[in-house]
C-alpha cells in the first residue's frame, strides 16, 4: 500500500464524532442506539516548492483522488492510519512555478 509521507505546513484541528441513532416516542421518551464512530478527518494545509507540489499532485492523481486508500502517519495518535483523500477535486495554486499552496482533507478508512 502506498504511503503519503509529506509533512504539511499546518494541520487543522482533528474532526471526530460518533453515529448515534435517536428514536423519540410519542410519550416523550428517547431510545438511543450506538452505530459506531465516524471516520476521523484531518485537513492538511501545504506551502511548498513547485517540485514538491507536483510530486504530491502526482500521488493524488495516482490514487485517482478519493478512490484508492493509502497509509499516513497521524501525529495526534502517533500511529499509521489507512486513509483516503476526502475531496473529488483539489485546487493547486502556484506562483510562477516557484512555490505552491493547497489544502487536502484525509478521511480515515474504517
Amino acid at each position: 500500500m502506498a504511503r503519503f509521507s509529506w509533512r504539511p505546513y499546518r494541520v487543522e484541528p482533528l474532526t471526530t464524532g460518533y453515529r448515534v441513532q435517536v428514536t423519540e416516542f410519542e410519550s416523550g421518551k428517547e431510545q438511543r442506539a450506538y452505530r459506531g464512530r465516524q471516520p476521523r478527518q484531518w485537513k492538511l494545509s501545504f506551502k511548498t516548492t513547485y517540485a514538491e507540489l507536483q510530486a504530491i499532485r502526482a500521488f493524488y492523481e495516482a490514487r485517482r483522488g478519493p478512490f484508492e486508500a493509502f497509509q499516513w502517519f497521524d501525529g495526534w495518535s502517533g500511529q499509521d492510519v489507512t486513509v483516503r483523500f476526502q475531496d473529488d477535486a483539489v485546487t493547486w495554486e502556484t506562483q510562477w512555478r516557484v512555490n505552491g499552496w493547497f489544502t487536502l482533507t484525509l478521511r480515515e478508512v474504517l
